[in-house]
């Protein structure tokens, strides 16, 4: 029998009735009140024959009792049997943090939610060889190296490190096991599975209302322009907010309708602690030149583009055009007001 260290696991007891037709039934409570182990140091057992461990180790347990002999020709009697057999009490494994992709890139300091690799702690085992290996239904998305992909090794302590090298796609698709051999004794197999997190959409918030503008670096208020403002939350894989994220923009495809249109500057921010929000301002207070005049929102609004761009959102890295892209959408720009439309992970 195997058990977890630091958990239990109930032993029973089944055998044929051949006086009932040799049905396999459960005569456990012929042994209650009978159960031993050999090595208390490692497991032991209770009235009914549950088996808690108390250390990493192998030993065996003993029981007794009388049940039907199976021997029909005398009536059944009942028949001492004394069954025996192995407790095996294995490592319990757990992670010092969570894992989470960040696409190859180095996740901000502000980001402290997971970490891009995690030690494993085979907890209760001591001297002897720890065989530990990877493996995901979603691929070769986790390594014990940093540089390339290994799913094998070999470690002489209770630990090793895991390092996240792609994205999990279902919830605990990572499962790392290890067979640990003490020094002289038989080998025990533990396991536990975990998933890798990683940036993946924005979630829409709110937006403020169109305003009219003075200036725009800063806002002021006023009759010049328009303003207004989008608030998005950043999120990962598993729907968990991605706080002190860092993020950029990057604007393509860019059309202008009425030359030389507004001008787009792209930006990369970096994550603050403890926000996953962030909020895209954008903003238009130009003075008369002959070309393009703006304006306040209009009632009803204007229907004349400026300009047009598909803005492209990027979390886990301020440089523009490098990180996760998670989110695309239109932009397209009036003399009164901007239209957001098209919006897609």
């Amino acid at each position: 029998m195997g058990i977890l260290d630091g958990s239990w696991s109930y032993q029973g007891v089944q055998a044929p009735d051949e006086c009932e037709g040799g049905t396999l039934g459960d005569v456990s409570d012929s042994f209650y009140g009978n159960w031993s182990v050999q090595n208390t140091g490692i497991a032991t057992a209770d009235y009914y024959g549950t088996h808690t461990a108390v250390s990493v180790g192998s030993t065996r347990s003993n029981t007794s009792g009388y049940y039907n002999s199976n021997d029909p020709r005398l009536g059944c009697p009942l028949s001492r049997k004394t069954p025996s057999g192995n407790d095996n009490v294995a490592p319990t494994l757990s992670l010092g943090n969570a894992l989470f992709y960040n696409g190859g890139l180095a996740l901000p300091s502000t980001f402290t939610e997971a970490a891009t690799s995690a030690v494993v702690t085979a907890n209760g085992g001591g001297s002897g060889s720890y065989s530990w290996s990877l493996s995901s239904s979603s691929g070769s998305i986790a390594s014990f190296s940093s540089s390339t992909i290994v799913t094998t090794t070999t470690t002489s302590g209770n630990t090793v490190t895991v390092y996240a090298a792609g994205a999990s796609r279902s919830h605990n698709d990572l499962t790392i096991s290890l067979a640990y051999t003490p020094s002289g004794g038989s080998p025990l197999t533990s396991t536990t599975t975990t998933a890798i997190d990683s940036p993946y959409q924005l979630s829409f918030v709110s937006q403020s209302p169109l305003a009219g503008a003075q200036t725009c670096g800063p806002f002021v208020a006023g009759n010049k322009g328009w303003e207004t403002q989008f608030t998005w939350e950043m999120l990962s894989y598993f729907g968990s907010p991605l706080f002190g994220m860092d993020l950029n923009e990057q604007f393509t495809g860019i059309t202008i309708y009425q030359s030389p249109g507004y001008g787009y500057k792209a930006n990369g921010t970096p994550g603050a602690s403890g926000v996953a929000n962030f909020t895209d301002t954008y903003c238009a207070a130009l003075n008369p030149d002959g070309s393009i005049t703006t304006m306040p929102p209009q009632n009803p609004l204007l229907t004349d583009a400026v300009d047009s761009a598909t803005q492209t959102y990027r979390l886990g890295s301020t440089s523009i055009g490098s990180g996760t892209s998670v989110q695309t959408q239109t932009l397209t720009r009036f003399r009164d007001h901007i239209t957001v439309t098209n919006i897609a992970r």
